[in-house]
């Protein structure tokens, strides 16, 4: 019995996995309010997608897409909290002076393990590059998508006024001050333009649906449920829903991290908020327009009428 108190008490202590030093002590963010963060997962998560449910519903059925719709919604909240509970969970089993970002996640989750192997750990480095090299080319979809919608909703407008121009040239004009505020590393900075931004797109689906309500023709005029176009369905809708980049870096900056979750949290009210959206807009689009809606919905609305 002595003995083995003895080797006991000479056991190594259990080591614990820290971060590189350069990622610990990443700049400082001034802190974010509940109100801030919503905003900005609320623009995060609202965009042209939005626009496009209509379209996408039109490839699933007014019942079986809007159905789906809500599937999508569960399965990605139910992994942005997995997400968030497994960064919460290595920062404080590894006594973390941070809690990681979305690739340090992944490079942790290979890093510790309970069996000790080294079988994970020699890919760790290795799956934080493939995280950030895959995280860098969907917001570069995105965002060239972003880019040519606003260049031609601009161009529908000015077309409209008889200044004629072309799109390249406006997608020019446009990427300057888009260019200028990717440079802008604060997302405290940031919010309230988010929230003016979320004003313009909300006032944007009011329009939208309102339009979209007056003289709707017989519901039975519309696909209940389509099965051969469920592929485009599914790849606009999984487009719509593209926040998840930014779930860890709005928690990391808010002032109290406790209320990016929870029943009334950041993240459930968004996304919530957001999935209504987009069932709505997408609903009551397709029951307007039909088999005629257009990639945004905002190409189905009367120019005559701007």
């Amino acid at each position: 019995m002595t003995e083995l108190r003895v080797e006991n008490a000479a056991a190594p202590p259990k080591k614990k996995v820290s971060l590189p030093k350069h990622d610990v002590h990443r700049e400082a963010q001034p802190p974010i309010s509940y109100i801030e963060a919503l905003a900005n997962l609320f623009k995060g998560n609202v965009g042209t997608g939005c626009f496009a449910m209509a379209d996408a519903i039109r490839n699933a059925g007014i019942i079986l897409g809007p159905t789906i719709v809500i599937i999508i919604a569960i399965i990605c909240i139910q992994c942005m909290k997995m997400l968030v509970n497994g960064a919460e969970y290595i920062m404080k089993s590894n006594e973390l002076s941070s809690r990681p970002a979305y690739a340090e996640v992944v490079e942790l989750c290979f890093l510790v393990n309970k069996s000790e192997s080294v079988k994970w750990k020699k890919y760790s480095a290795l799956a934080k590059k493939i995280c950030n090299i895959a995280i860098c080319v969907t917001q570069l979809g995105f965002c060239c998508v972003y880019l040519l919608f606003v260049s031609s909703s601009i161009k529908l407008i000015l077309d409209h006024y008889d200044v004629h121009m072309k799109l390249s040239i406006v997608m020019t004009i446009v990427l300057i001050p888009l260019w200028m505020s990717i440079m802008v590393r604060k997302l405290k900075r940031i919010a309230i333009f988010s929230g003016l931004a979320n004003i313009f797109m909300i006032l944007g689906v009011i329009f939208a649906v309102g339009y979209s309500l007056l003289d709707l023709p017989p519901i039975s005029d519309r696909h209940y449920v389509k099965i051969d176009s469920l592929p485009l369905f599914f790849g606009t809708a999984m487009f719509a829903f593209e926040g998840i980049a930014l779930i860890l870096p709005l928690q990391n900056a808010m002032k109290e991290p406790k209320k990016f979750v929870g029943l009334l949290g950041v993240m459930n009210v968004g996304m919530v908020l957001v999935s209504i959206i987009y069932v709505v807009i997408g609903f009551f689009g397709y029951w307007k327009f039909g088999e005629n809606s257009a990639a945004s919905l905002t190409l189905n609305l009367p120019v005559d009428q701007m």
